[in-house]
């Protein structure tokens, strides 16, 4: 089995080496998806071969192979999305003092740093969408180089990249540690750290996944060693970066008993109280009109939302996007 996994890893290197090739790749949308499409048919199909005839792949391959097809993508510039200049943007106003929950960065009180970023940076009339420990995390991208023209953009773009790109592999180590302990193969394993689409819109895209790709495995990991709380730190980690990980915690705290539910609050406590910013009505106000628009009517975050929208639109049903936003979120919610 070893031609097909050196076959394996060859195609999905040239994949992500064409995808810096094509640049631009919402204008050249039809290539990038056929390209996605077929690396991800090879990766589930050479996943299967390789499942089927038993052969190991050492834990090294995959890390190492994780690394190098991120690697490869870290030069590709935001073209299918420009969600990380708005992380930049929010990094920048925490570190000159500035609450990002406090006004849309159109406001005038920022008329003093509408430059490059502004200008780059999607929604400027929206309020931000970003829990308070990813603010942090922004900061840390912006501190080195405060981005004012488009060179520190670019660089507070690829350090911010960097850490994405570090979390990650913490978190795809991690997961390969919860499969050793629970006594489980480590090879679909290779279905996250090998994904054409994972590669892209974190390592390539630079978006905040990554940390949630890190609190689940923590999370995981935790379950899996038995420590205190079992992981549930990591889920308070991934919600106050990435706030989905909310909807885990009724299912998580199913599998603990009561000492443990109390260690896991403790735990998490640190990441808890962050998220006591939101009890200024003010904040929350904003804050809560901003989730709803992103869960109501998707017009941020695609998924089945446009396909729902376009069959109500041809049935003539209205209004389509309140109609289209509610029962995405009722499938999402549902699921």
């Amino acid at each position: 089995m070893r031609p097909v996994l050196v076959t394996l890893i060859g195609s999905l290197l040239l994949f992500v080496a064409a995808l810096l090739l094509i640049g631009d790749l919402r204008a050249d949308v039809i290539p990038y998806v056929t390209l996605a499409t077929v690396a991800t048919l090879l990766l589930y199909g050479g996943y299967r071969l390789l499942d089927r005839s038993g052969s190991p792949v050492a834990t090294r391959t995959i890390l190492l192979v994780a690394l190098l097809l991120r690697m490869l993508a870290l030069p590709l510039t935001p073209t299918l999305s420009d969600d990380v200049w708005r992380y930049l943007w929010d990094g920048r106003l925490l570190l000159e003092g500035f609450s990002p929950y406090d006004a849309p960065p159109a406001n005038e009180r920022f008329a003093a740093w509408h430059d490059h970023l502004f200008e780059v940076q999607g929604y400027p009339e929206t309020n931000t969408i970003y829990p308070p420990l990813a603010q942090i995390w922004f900061a840390a991208a912006v501190a080195p180089v405060t981005p004012h023209d488009p060179v520190s953009t670019l660089i507070s773009y690829y350090i911010w990249k960097v850490l994405l790109l570090l979390a990650e592999l913490v978190g795809i180590l991690l997961l390969l540690r919860t499969c050793r302990l629970l006594g489980r193969s480590t090879l679909p394993t290779i279905l996250y750290a090998w994904h054409p689409l994972a590669v892209v819109e974190i390592a390539g895209q630079g978006h905040t996944d990554g940390l949630w790709v890190l609190a689940l495995a923590i999370a995981f990991y935790g379950f899996a060693r038995g420590s205190a709380g079992k992981g549930t730190w990591g889920l308070g980690f991934g919600v106050a970066t990435r706030l989905f990980p909310v909807l885990l915690l009724p299912l998580w705290y199913r599998f603990l008993d009561r000492t443990e539910r109390v260690a896991g609050l403790v735990t998490a406590l640190p990441f808890l109280l962050l998220m006591l910013l939101f009890l200024d009505p003010d904040v929350l106000h904003r804050y809560s009109t901003v989730a709803a628009r992103f869960t109501d009517y998707y017009e941020f975050n695609g998924g089945i939302y446009y396909g729902i929208k376009h069959i109500l639109d041809t049935l003539h049903l209205k209004p389509s996007n309140e109609l289209a936003g509610s029962i995405a979120t009722g499938l999402l919610l549902t699921g």
